[in-house]
Parts: structure tokens; C-alpha cells; sequence
């Protein structure tokens, strides 16, 4: 019999407060890692509970019985978290599981491991907390807050979609560890050739501009560059995509985030 993973949204679509200073609602950011983090679970075989399957406000011990009831084997609570509801500077991730549970702890540092790995947000580490949906799970489980929505760094993180599927996928490498379970990744298209679209943010003759550019953009932006040497000029890009439409969708989200004018070249 496989195993069964509780998964659990957080908050109802219309929860009151739950929403950034411009307006996301927390839940279209839970839902959405949700949904992605199903696809890749029972992709490895995995069972996947909704412990709160529409846009309702179920009550937390509706979904923490339901997990109960069915024998799930670990219970994972999504949320994006908030400090006062103003921007602020604050933000990053961090897991939570119950006090002194050693099952709890184990998921929680093993999954919040891997979410680090492939986020750009602070890791503000693993913790515990008395929680409802910890405390009164009777399997391990644990509370992930994966960015702040008051934070002006965060936000543009939890509103993209590249940033939530990232997320599941993540957190899917950490069940799967827990679980002694292998991760496959998913196989791109193989491209045709050996060229590719790449986003080049600036070009460069001298070497050492394109460094001091390519640090400049990690300092302000935390966004991590390559320098490629390509027709006598250092270029400083981000990527290389077999599908010019995902390249041109980062380079909208750069635009959008971070207003930086970019072009893209094949090569």
C-alpha cells in the first residue's frame, strides 16, 4: 500500500486578512504549490489527501479528522506568512513542526533543506510551534511559511508561478528523501541543436565590468548571473532555454520585478 501524504492549503480563499498590502490573497499562493506539489507527488507514486479540497474556509480540526480519519502517513500545511501587513524589508522561510516531536523534526528539517536549496529567500530555519494542525495530527507534520507577503523582496516571489512550481518541487524532493524515495526529474525536450535562448542583461568588452556587474545584480537583486564570452563581448545573462517562450516569460518577470531592460540572443 503506498503512502499517503495530507496535504493542506492553509486558509480558505476568502479567510479574512489574509491578504498582502496589495492585495494577493494568501490561499491563491498556498492552493497553487498545492496543486503543483500533488502533480509531482503522485507522479513518484505518492497518494495525495486534500484535507480541504475547495475554495471554503474549513476549519482546521475538519482537516487535521479528515488526515486522522483516513490514516495519512505525514500532514504538510502550505502558507505565505506576514509580519505587521505594511512593507518591510523582513522576509524568508522557515518549517515548523511540534514541540519535541523527533518525526516532525526529521520531516521538517529534511523538506525545509530542500526548499533552501532552491530558493532565493532568507532561510530563517526550522522551528516548533503549538500549532493546531501539528498538535492535533497523529501522524508528523509540519507548517511550511515559504516568503512574506508584506515583504517587498517576497511578493514578487509568491505572485510568480515559476516561483510556486518551484516550491512543490522542492518540497516533493523532501517528501520523497523522507520516504526513501528517489526523485526523477522531469525530462526536458531535447534540444535540436546545441544553441540556446539566453537573457542577456548587459555586454561588456572588459572582463572586469562584467564581474562588477554580475556582483552588483547578486548585491541589489539577489539575482545570480553567468558571464558568457561570445562574439568579442562578455555578456552577462541569466539562463539557457531550448523554448524561446520560456525565455521570453523570465524576461517579463525581470522586467516587472526588478525593471530591468533585457534582450534575449540565440546562440
Amino acid at each position: 500500500m503506498g503512502k499517503l501524504v495530507a496535504l493542506c492549503d492553509g486558509h480558505g480563499a476568502n479567510t479574512a486578512g489574509k491578504r498582502s498590502p496589495d492585495g494577493m490573497r494568501e490561499n491563491e499562493f498556498n492552493k497553487a504549490v498545492m496543486n503543483h506539489l500533488k502533480v509531482e507527488l503522485e507522479r513518484h507514486g505518492l497518494d495525495t489527501l486534500l484535507v480541504a479540497p475547495t475554495d471554503a474556509d474549513t476549519s482546521l480540526s475538519t482537516r487535521t479528522n479528515l488526515a486522522n480519519a483516513k490514516n495519512a502517513d505525514i500532514y504538510v500545511s502550505i502558507h505565505a506568512n506576514a509580519n505587521n501587513g505594511q512593507w518591510g524589508s523582513w522576509g524568508g522561510i522557515e518549517t515548523y513542526h511540534y514541540p519535541n516531536s523527533k518525526t516532525g523534526k526529521k520531516l521538517a528539517d529534511v523538506i525545509h533543506n530542500e526548499v533552501i536549496k532552491g530558493s532565493p529567500l532568507k532561510n530563517r530555519g526550522v522551528k516548533s510551534a503549538n500549532f493546531h494542525v501539528l498538535r492535533e495530527t497523529k501522524m508528523p507534520a509540519i507548517l511550511l511559511e515559504l516568503g512574506f507577503m508584506d515583504s517587498r523582496f517576497d511578493i514578487n516571489y509568491l505572485k510568480s508561478d515559476a516561483y510556486r512550481q518551484e516550491c512543490a518541487i522542492e518540497i516533493a524532493k523532501g517528501i520523497c528523501k523522507y520516504f526513501g524515495i528517489t526523485y526523477k526529474e522531469k525530462q526536458a525536450p531535447q534540444p535540436t541543436s546545441n544553441k540556446y535562448y539566453r537573457i542577456q542583461i548587459g555586454a561588456f568588452s572588459n572582463s572586469s565590468n562584467a564581474k562588477q556587474y554580475q556582483e552588483e545584480l547578486l548585491e541589489k537583486y539577489n539575482l545570480k548571473t553567468i558571464i558568457k564570452y561570445y562574439s568579442n563581448y562578455h555578456r552577462v545573462q541569466i539562463g539557457a532555454y531550448s523554448s524561446k517562450s520560456n525565455a521570453i516569460r523570465y524576461q517579463e518577470e525581470l522586467l516587472k520585478k526588478y525593471n530591468l531592460k533585457t534582450i534575449i540572443k540565440y546562440y
